[in-house]
């Protein structure tokens, strides 16, 4: 959940503009720093896997004010109104619907990559992704050339397809304007 109020919030830029030195002594200047912070209130939140944590992050997104659909091939049918929550019956219903998809499920061979370059031109324009289940569901290269390209408008990652890495890049969240 701290990685989507991150996106959403721009906490990070934030921070890193603190970091610089930057002083906010106007409500212009914090007008212009906080620019491009995101509504979170009415967005349409995107769960891939509701198990365990996929329900514990969409109890308390529901909490912020978003509207949150899951898509789960796996559970059985009323979880979703015991939930209050909306089932999408395919993942590209799923992505078409949402402005952030949050990755909650486990890794398989029938879904390594299961956001390649293909579903990522399914997703909504200038969505964000976070993937806190497994490296191997996100095709990195095809994620940082939808950022590139400004498809994606920000992607939280706290897990990689190749772990342990073998060199650290201190990004957590890769803006657009970072990439180019």
């Amino acid at each position: 959940m701290c990685h989507i109020l991150n996106l959403y919030r721009r906490t990070t830029w934030l921070h890193q503009a603190l970091r610089e030195g930057t002083r906010v002594q106007s409500v212009e200047q914090i007008r212009e720093v906080a620019s491009g912070a995101a509504r979170i209130r009415g967005e349409t939140l995107g769960i891939i896997g509701l198990g365990r944590v996929g329900q514990a992050v969409a109890l308390r997104a529901k909490t912020f004010g978003f509207n949150v659909i899951f898509y789960d091939p796996y559970l059985s049918d009323g979880i979703e109104r015991a939930l209050g929550l909306q089932r999408v019956s395919t993942l590209q219903d799923l992505l078409f619907h949402s402005d952030c998809v949050t990755l909650h499920c486990s890794l398989n061979e029938h879904n390594h990559h299961l956001i390649n370059d293909f579903t990522i031109k399914q997703m909504r324009q200038g969505a964000f992704l976070v993937n806190t289940a497994r490296g191997g569901l996100v095709d990195e290269k095809a994620l940082a050339q939808a950022l590139k390209e400004g498809r994606i408008r920000g992607a939280a990652l706290d897990v990689h397809e190749s772990e342990p890495f073998r060199y650290c890049v201190l990004h957590v969240v890769f803006p657009q304007s970072d990439l180019k």
